[in-house]
């Protein structure tokens, strides 16, 4: 038999190929592919996108709590090779595509700081594009940021500028800001204040995002004249004035715990508003939706002073109000809404005859009464005119689960429905998938297909093992009982689900990892599909726990057990 002589086509691909292979690997895979060939290590040292994460580093390889020597001997070493990475490029005129910096301190290390500016520098000479500097400190202290150098400002190359835990202070002795082809600016956790943020702006004029999340020193923010600005969030930044005029801002996002005492926003092109954890009030967000013609999306979240909300807008495609404790009443006057989403307790809805494809429901509640059940018929009730396909949603499901004595007296809230999807966070022995089939076939008995997405538990003794059943999808078929067949659905004013149903096909697949007994983790997740199709009896084998069987346990049982 002769031998073959292999050859390495990988290697012989272009550079801009290798390149782009690069860019799916880790900081770590990147540096071992150097050692595979003079053409691998050609195309690592010009990788135009290089991470420094010393916090990654410093951790790589350390089984055991180092001495203090062994630890500045290992800083010394990430030091060096950051240094030659960095110069590398430079000496060969590599362009930076993007350049990440994450250290994981500075407070009281001159030598760290120092090398942190140095990097920078040469990322700077190598026209970096992307620029972002991480500094992973463990307290929230203006002394523990890292003063970023007065050359950054000044960077004709950059257009995505990213900062976490910086120190902006150096600015106002900088006379002038020139970032004129910045396009996206995310500053999180800064120290600065409005002086520098207005220059930082200024000298910006190409700028099409911004976003402040968790800055601090910043009061008041002016934007004007900034045609290019698309996109706008602040997140926990204690803002007292915000003042934009930006003809062409498609999205604002405001969230926090307070709101600017001065909020001015000029835009009648935006698309988007979100604002979360703020005190708003009906009187404020009627006042902001007149001013915004072009709305299309409106999500409104954790806003407890909100009570009644009166909405109306023509083009708003998307709605979405979670978790606003004080509402009690909606109105909506959207005839192009597609999806509306709701989260919360019970509430007075009315929408003028809207018909919407998708609605997303979630209601949940302390106190659970017949009271509280009576007033979700009545508002499911008022769904069921309104939508065919509805997503419900909570954390166990327990909350659509009406008592039987309110069925035996009360009509079905959704009988339009065709198509009813739940998704719930966790199940219990107590309420297993077969009562909810049970309780979501009684709100909507006429349905074409159900859709539950849920995890399902199941123990064995002292070993466990754990599978989740992400997707679980019915589809019904009807008949008409005949005379006499059966009297229930005679005293409803449909037919009864149990008694006209004539097929059902149900399509499991599970998915999850399997715990040894040892507790070693297999990470390859395993599916499995069944499919069940009952043209009889069809309760009596639902109930019996077909949809609670796990396949897996079968299977695994002897290995369990061994």
């Amino acid at each position: 038999m002769k031998n073959t002589e292999t050859f390495d086509y990988i290697s012989e691909l272009p550079k801009p190929i290798l390149h782009n292979i690069l860019s799916f690997l880790s900081t770590k895979d990147i540096a071992r592919t150097s050692a595979l060939s003079k053409t691998w290590l050609d195309a690592w040292k010009t990788f135009p996108i290089l991470k420094i994460d010393l916090d990654w580093m410093l951790l790589t390889g350390v089984r055991q709590l180092p001495s203090n020597s062994e630890i500045t001997q290992k800083i010394q070493e990430l030091y060096k090779y950051s240094e030659q990475c960095l110069l590398s490029r430079r000496s060969q005129r590599t362009n930076l595509i993007k350049f990440k910096l994450k250290v994981p301190w500075v407070y009281d290390d001159l030598e760290m700081v120092s090398n942190m500016d140095r990097w920078v520098g040469y990322a700077l000479e190598s026209n970096v594009k992307h620029l972002k500097i991480v500094v992973a400190a463990t307290t929230l202290s203006e002394k523990c940021t890292y003063s970023v150098p007065p050359a950054v400002f000044n960077a004709i190359s950059v257009q995505i500028l990213e900062l976490r835990y910086c120190n902006l202070h150096i600015l106002p002795s900088i006379n002038e800001v020139r970032l004129p082809f910045l396009k996206k600016l995310s500053l999180k956790c800064v120290f600065a204040d409005d002086i520098v943020i207005c220059k930082l702006v200024a000298g910006s004029p190409s700028i099409e995002e911004m976003s402040f999340i968790s800055c601090y020193g910043i009061t008041k923010l002016q934007i004007f004249n900034l045609a290019n600005l698309v996109k706008f969030h602040v997140e926990y930044t204690h803002l007292e004035h915000l003042e934009m005029e930006a003809p062409n801002l498609h999205s604002l996002s405001l969230e926090g715990s307070s709101l600017p005492s001065v909020l001015k926003v000029v835009s009648k092109n935006l698309k988007s508003l979100a604002i979360t954890g703020a005190p708003i009030t009906d009187a404020w967000m009627h006042e902001q939706l007149k001013r915004f013609p072009h709305l299309e999306s409106l999500r409104l979240s954790e806003c407890d002073m909100l009570e009644t909300l009166k909405i109306s807008s023509y083009r708003l495609h998307r709605l979405s109000i979670k978790s606003c404790q004080g509402v009690a009443t909606i109105q909506i006057d959207t005839p192009n809404l597609h999806v509306l989403s709701y989260c919360g307790d019970i509430i007075s809805f009315s929408s003028n005859g809207l018909i919407l494809p998708e609605v997303h429901l979630n209601f949940e509640s302390n106190t659970m009464e017949i009271s509280w059940y009576a007033r979700l018929i009545e508002l499911l009730d008022k769904f069921n005119q309104s939508f065919r396909m509805v997503v419900l949603k909570g954390r166990t499901g327990k909350s659509y689960i009406i008592p039987s004595k309110m069925r035996r007296l009360l009509q079905p809230p959704m009988l339009k429905v065709k198509e009813l999807k739940l998704s719930i966070n966790s199940i219990s022995n107590e309420l297993p998938i077969a009562l909810l089939v049970d309780a979501l076939l009684w709100i909507s008995p006429h349905l074409e297909s159900i859709y539950i997405n849920c995890p399902v538990k199941s123990f064995f003794k002292c070993a466990v093992t754990k599978w989740y059943l992400r997707c679980g999808f019915t589809r019904f078929s009807y008949k008409k009982p005949i005379d006499g067949e059966s009297r229930c659905y005679k005293s409803l004013p449909v037919s009864c689900w149990n008694h006209c149903i004539k097929d059902v096909k149900i399509k499991q697949i599970f998915r999850g990892f399997y715990y040894h007994l040892h507790g070693n983790i297999n990470p390859n997740s395993e599916s499995i599909e069944r499919n069940y199709i009952f043209n009889q009896d069809i309760w009596e084998k639902i109930r019996s726990g077909v949809l609670d069987w796990n396949p897996y346990l079968d299977r695994r049982k002897s290995l369990l057990m061994t």
